[in-house]
């Protein structure tokens, strides 16, 4: 049986976002506990196959991380991200906002655009435009080294909630400050968990030099009962050697994947399997020239590797796909990003770029769970704190005590060009 071939019994679906058929307004979904169905934020049934089974609410739910009460005529909320350098992305965020508004049909919302730029002077002049506008919720920046410093300059001393990007997963030292977005270690947790129920505990990992990369090798490493890790290679994404940092570790890595084959080519039999697997949470270019280079190592007669990603697969599409067959990675249930996907192309002729699904997610979160009347919007921070979860574009979702998000994944394996699901997201986070 050829290396990485395992029998996985279980029923598939395919991920093929530029040609799926789903349709449907995304929506973001709170679970009650006082009731069997599923509701969406607006407090309309959902029929969504994705909402997880309600949890019991005294056993999840705990103190807000900042109490406030935000009690006005109209919620300013406002999308900070980089619009004058990334406009792609920028652009995708304000536009999703709006798309988020429109599926709730919230009225009481103001939305501003807050360009936070390049550099320091950009930023001053982004905390000025908070303060003119009297910003109620920030959603962003893109970085947690920006996020703070809004915090400290604008949010601290005001009934302000930030929900932004790029946290990773260390603990949030302000109160006031929320991280919507993917956590690699959750990911990772996620894989090793399924690569060790099909055999392979013996993981070497190809990881970039940054906080991403760190915080996924301090699992790796945390993890040590439950995989063996054989090594691990870092390379360098910034700088102006960053292509040569990056070629050489792909080199190395070649090369010891060479030489684990050698070593235990005498101890393969026809009937059992190499079980080592190496690990490339990255995607696009890079990930292309990773599969380009560890392909045909070893020659054409020895067993083949099995290739581990993350979402960044998905986000960053590759053209190496062929070259990938077989290979396994984590991110979120599909359907309800397709459905985002495609309902944000029908209205704004665009295919929304990474962070728009997470935008429409915070925008409809915020929306969803704030009350409304004739008068007044209103939202208070013990809303936010569901520990039965939400369902959004980005899939299940709730937040923790030290202010990150807690997701759930499914297993993806690459067949035949496409994403298949092969193991589906824990239905519920008591699963």
């Amino acid at each position: 049986m050829p290396f990485g071939k395992k029998d996985v019994n279980t029923k598939e679906s395919v991920h093929q976002p530029s040609k799926s058929k789903s349709k449907g307004k995304p929506s973001v979904a709170t679970k009650s506990s006082a009731s069997s169905g599923k509701t969406n934020a607006a407090g309309k049934e959902s029929t969504s196959s994705a909402a997880p089974t309600p949890l019991s609410t005294a056993a999840n739910q705990f103190k807000p991380r900042k109490d406030f009460v935000i009690k006005k005529t109209n919620l300013n909320v406002a999308i900070m991200a980089p619009i004058s350098v990334d406009k792609s992305d920028g652009r995708g965020m304000q536009d999703a906002a709006y798309l988020a508004l429109e599926d709730l049909n919230v009225k009481k919302v103001n939305l501003v655009s807050i360009d936070t730029g390049s550099d320091e002077q950009s930023m001053k002049k982004a905390i000025a435009k908070l303060k003119s506008q009297e910003i109620d919720v920030i959603i962003g920046p893109l970085n947690r080294e920006r996020a703070e410093l809004v915090y400290q300059e604008y949010a601290k001393d005001r009934n302000v909630l930030i929900m932004a990007l790029g946290g990773q997963d260390e603990i949030s030292q302000y109160p006031g400050l929320y991280f919507l977005d993917f956590v690699p270690k959750q990911q990772v947790d996620r894989l090793m968990q399924y690569a060790k129920s099909q055999g392979y505990t013996d993981i070497y990992a190809l990881l970039p030099n940054t906080q991403y990369g760190q915080g996924i090798y301090k699992d790796l490493y945390d993890n040590k009962t439950r995989v063996n890790l054989l090594g691990v290679r870092t390379y360098d994404v910034d700088g102006n050697d960053k292509d040569a940092s990056f070629n050489q570790a792909v080199l190395e890595v070649k090369n010891v994947v060479a030489d684990l084959y050698k070593q235990q080519a005498a101890k393969r039999s026809e009937d059992k399997s190499m079980n080592v697997a190496l690990l490339i949470p990255e995607g696009g270019p890079r990930l292309d020239y990773v599969a380009e280079n560890v392909k045909l190592v070893g020659g054409q007669n020895l067993l083949q590797l099995k290739k581990l990603g993350t979402s960044l697969w998905m986000n960053y599409p590759t053209k190496s796909l062929p070259d990938l067959e077989g290979a396994w990675i984590t991110d979120s249930p599909q359907n309800m990003k397709i459905a985002f996907e495609q309902r944000f192309k029908s209205r704004f002729g665009y295919v929304p770029p990474r962070n728009a699904s997470i935008a429409y997610d915070a925008v409809a979160l915020i929306a969803g769970v704030s009350t409304q009347s004739d008068a007044d919007i209103q939202l208070n921070s013990g809303s936010l704190m569901n520990g039965n979860g939400f369902e959004g574009a980005t899939g299940v979702f709730k937040f923790t005590e030290d202010g990150f998000t807690s997701r759930l994944f499914s297993i993806y394996e690459v067949r035949a060009g496409r994403f298949v699901e092969i193991d589906k997201a824990p239905e519920n986070f008591s699963d």
